[in-house]
């Protein structure tokens, strides 16, 4: 029924063999060949295990005939034509009239595809390759084992080789040759670096120091106090010193190292001075040198490290090339004032009094100029600024590029920079400031270095006297202390 298509299977069973169509009758031709096919190899089968049986026995009965010799030599009688199984001196058998008998071996006991009665070939071989050993001509089994056990890669049925070690180098304890297990730990139950399963070594500390409780070495833990709560200071979380139960220690310190007047051990309190109002350097709060009663001292040199000699003189500007570092050093006082009476500066609705604190606290900055020309192109210009932003014209425009940078973020001083920019040079296009840069464009058809240094010079100069009049002291050649 499953060789019909499903026209012919409706039709059954009144369907004759003669009715059925061209493709069902093929397929059913070809599945009887296919049947008899199989027919005759098992028939053919059959009849050789039979006939390599009748030639087995053949063989045992003739062997065990005590007036007959052994089958393997062939010996003729003088008087008989023929020997013991049944072949002439030519190898012909008698009944067969070929070198065959009737089970299909000849004299020496091989059938037409030179296998004997138990299947093997005159070198001993079965079909498969092996001999009655059961061994290959390589001498390994069916499983590819050698006669001592083991395989072509050197390792026995279990998977050790001759020096007791597996395909990956661990032995039968699971050990491998420097005495390390498959995930890396010895006997003793360490790794190669000396740490346990749980991260610990010999004496229970991991590798970052510390101990499965979180203390170190030392006997402290990440915050950095020991078991009993104490830092290595001896002081508490609260402050409390485990030898006198008060805040101050043996000595009379607080756990920030001050005492009970609020100086530490060198006679400074935290902002810096000592008891005369002094600091290490020498300076009051005002920056007055003890030694000198000025604001500089016998070196010449004030509270911040700066020279006298290193102070702004508007002649350095003469020096100016194409780029210049300009160094503040605000007056704390001249500063708090100029930022609340700036009115020409600020927009008091815009620059919130909470920011105007926030730059009041800045002690230090520093404004770096530099400028550059251009000829012009006929392609597209792009300048990369500070903070990360790009600026882009039309066309490659003819004239002066000049780039301010400031160290710390600080918009009054931006404001400053950007007005004296407007005055020297009204026509001068300045583009939004980002956090630390400003950028601004001079358009000029005639170009020259010597006019670029003159634009920077007048610029320069115009923030310098402001800043250097209402706001502090300014350096441009730095000469440390």
């Amino acid at each position: 029924m499953g060789g019909y298509c499903e026209r012919c299977r409706r039709s059954l069973p009144r369907l004759s063999i003669a009715s059925i169509c061209d493709q069902c009758k093929e397929r059913i031709e070809r599945e009887q060949i296919e049947l008899e096919r199989n027919r005759l190899k098992i028939e053919k089968s059959e009849k050789e295990k039979a006939n390599r049986q009748k030639q087995k026995d053949l063989e045992n009965k003739k062997s065990q005939e005590p007036e007959k010799k052994s089958s393997v030599v062939k010996v003729f009688d003088k008087l008989k034509k023929y020997d013991n199984y049944g072949f002439d001196k030519d190898g012909i058998h008698k009944d067969t009239s070929t070198k065959y008998n009737e089970f299909g071996f000849d004299r020496d006991g091989f059938d037409s595809d030179e296998r004997d009665s138990d299947g093997y070939d005159r070198n001993g071989y079965d079909r498969y390759g092996y001999g009655r050993d059961s061994y290959d001509k390589d001498g390994r089994d069916r499983n590819g084992y050698s006669k001592d056990g083991y395989d072509k890669d050197g390792f026995d049925k279990k998977g050790f080789n001759q020096n007791e070690y597996d395909r990956y180098g661990y032995g039968r304890d699971g050990y491998d040759k420097h005495g390390y297990d498959r995930e890396g730990y010895g006997r003793d139950g360490y790794d190669g670096e000396g740490y346990d399963k749980e991260g610990l070594d010999r004496d229970g500390f991991n590798r970052s120091g510390y101990d499965k409780d979180g203390y170190g070495r030392d006997g402290y833990n990440r915050s950095g106090y020991d078991r009993g709560g104490h830092d290595r200071n001896g002081y508490d979380v609260s402050g409390v010193h485990k030898d006198t139960g008060t805040k101050y220690n043996t000595l009379g310190f607080d756990i920030e190292g001050y005492d009970k007047n609020g100086y530490d051990k060198n006679g400074y309190d935290k902002e810096g001075f000592n008891q005369n109002g002094h600091n290490k350097n020498g300076f009051d709060i005002e920056g007055i040198h003890k030694d000198t009663g000025t604001k500089y001292n016998t070196l010449g040199f004030d509270n911040e490290g700066v020279h006298k000699e290193d102070l702004y003189d508007p002649k350095q500007i003469d020096e100016i090339d194409d780029s210049i570092s300009i160094r503040i050093f605000y007056d704390p006082i001249k500063k708090h004032a100029k930022y609340w009476e700036s009115t020409d500066t600020l927009d008091r609705i815009e620059f919130a009094s909470e920011k105007i604190q926030d730059e009041l606290k800045i002690k230090q900055n520093t404004i770096s100029f530099r400028i550059s020309t251009n000829k012009g192109d006929a392609g597209k210009f792009a300048k990369l600024i500070g903070g990360g932003n790009f600026h882009f014209w039309d066309h490659d425009s003819s004239g002066y590029y000049l780039q301010t940078h400031i160290k710390t973020d600080e918009e009054f001083l931006k404001r400053i920079i950007v007005k004296h920019i407007r005055l020297c040079y009204p026509e001068m296009q300045i583009f939004p400031p980002s956090i630390f840069s400003i950028f601004s464009f001079l358009g000029r058809d005639k170009v020259t270095d010597e006019h670029a240094s003159t634009i920077l010079k007048r610029i320069t100069k115009e923030i310098c006297d402001e800043i250097s009049y209402d706001l502090g002291d300014l350096v441009i050649k730095e000469r440390r202390q």
